[in-house]
């Protein structure tokens, strides 16, 4: 069944909108903002090009995703099975996996690095992270103090 294409006004626009911010939320993520300003502060306008050339390639990527999202029957794996085999449909979604769990990775690198400032230089937090009242010896009853 296909969208009411008759809608105006707010409505419309925020539907159409909806997916691209879901997606500019997943490409947009600490590791990649981690690695852009690392970049800027050591190259200066020097990588310009870098920034330019993957701002075309996930357009590119994500109009050919959506494109495939929308001719393709089934999920894209399955395409490939039906079409090419399983075996290398598997080799495919384990790649996929992969590549996403290294941009996953690339987003944890991206929060220690936002929260580093807040460590001291042994690695330890400047205040306790511990609640007092939790520590052994501290609820009435426990008889498991810290000496």
């Amino acid at each position: 069944m296909l969208a009411d294409t008759t809608q105006t006004g707010k409505t419309s626009i925020w539907k159409s909108i909806g997916p691209a911010l879901i997606t500019a939320s997943v490409v947009i993520g600490p590791g990649s903002i981690l690695s852009v300003s690392k970049i800027g502060h050591q190259f200066g306008y020097q990588m310009t090009w870098v920034l330019v050339l993957a701002i075309l390639l996930m357009i590119s990527m994500t109009a050919l995703s959506a494109r495939l999202g929308v001719t393709l029957d089934n999920t894209l794996c399955e395409e490939l099975a039906q079409r090419a085999g399983r075996p290398l449909a598997a080799l495919a979604g384990i790649t996929l996996f992969l590549i996403a769990a290294c941009f996953q990775f690339g987003n944890n690198l991206g929060v220690l690095a936002a929260i580093e400032p807040f460590y001291g230089s042994d690695g330890a937090l400047p205040y306790p992270t511990f609640p007092r009242w939790l520590e052994p010896g501290t609820i009435p009853g426990s008889n498991h103090g810290p000496c």
